[in-house]
Order: structure tokens, then C-alpha cells, then sequence
């Protein structure tokens, strides 16, 4: 892959033999970060991710595409499904490894939002606490 940076963040580019497309990385204000993916892929990949335990809350909207999705060993989430166009995904999912699978020969355009804790704590005013699960 290629990666560079850019004024507000990174622009990674898929090789050639991967596929055409990548992925842009904003960030912004308080913990903030917008992440916009647009490619096909030549062949699938399996993608694993290891979330650490400051994961933050995510938002994802597929705007076309889909993955696979497997979450092993994790309680009250599914083993096995698929997050796909014309939904849209709200989750924290700290400490746990996921694996994504991306199919080839199709067009994946994904937007994620992320939002860290401190981005909520800047919008807190005195005495007013978020609820546990934030």
C-alpha cells in the first residue's frame, strides 16, 4: 500500500494487483476523525483487526459494497454476519479482534465516523455526565 500524508491527515492507495482505490483518513477537532473508503478489488482480503481497549465510537455507512464480518468468542454479538449498502452501522466494540472480509469485483464506498472519549467530554457542560455505556 501506499501512504501518504496530507494536510489534515493520510491517503492510502492500493497497489495495483490489490485493486484500484484506497482509503482517505481526516482528522478533526477533539478526537473527531472522518475515514472515507472507495475501492474494487482485484481479489478478496481478509482484513483482521486487533481493537484496543480506547476503541471509539463508531458510525459506518455503506454506500455501496459489503463486507463479511466475523467476531470470534465475543458475547451478545453474532459470529458471522454481513454489513452491506443502505445501512448503516453504529458501534463500540473495544478489545476484541474482528476480521473483515471485502469480496472482489466491487465497488465499496464506506464512510466511518470515530469519535474518541475526549471528543464527548469537549462537548460536556458543568454537571452534566454522560452515560455509562459512553
Amino acid at each position: 500500500m501506499i501512504c501518504r500524508s496530507t494536510e489534515l491527515g493520510t491517503r492510502v492507495k492500493l497497489p495495483p494487483r490489490l485493486g484500484d482505490g484506497g482509503e482517505q483518513t481526516i482528522y478533526l477537532r477533539n478526537g473527531l476523525t472522518i475515514q472515507i473508503r472507495h475501492a474494487t478489488l482485484l481479489q478478496p482480503i481478509n482484513l483482521i483487526q486487533q481493537h484496543d481497549c480506547s476503541f471509539p465510537l463508531t458510525a459506518k455507512f455503506y454506500l455501496s459494497g459489503y463486507s463479511r464480518i466475523q467476531t470470534p468468542n465475543v458475547a451478545n454479538i453474532a459470529t458471522d454476519y454481513e454489513e452491506m449498502d443502505g445501512y448503516n452501522y453504529l458501534y463500540h466494540l473495544p478489545d476484541l479482534t474482528e476480521i473483515e472480509q471485502w469480496p472482489a469485483n466491487q465497488v465499496l464506498h464506506v464512510v466511518m465516523l470515530f469519535a474518541e472519549a475526549s471528543y464527548f467530554s469537549s462537548l460536556i457542560w458543568e454537571n452534566v455526565t454522560l452515560p455509562k455505556s459512553l
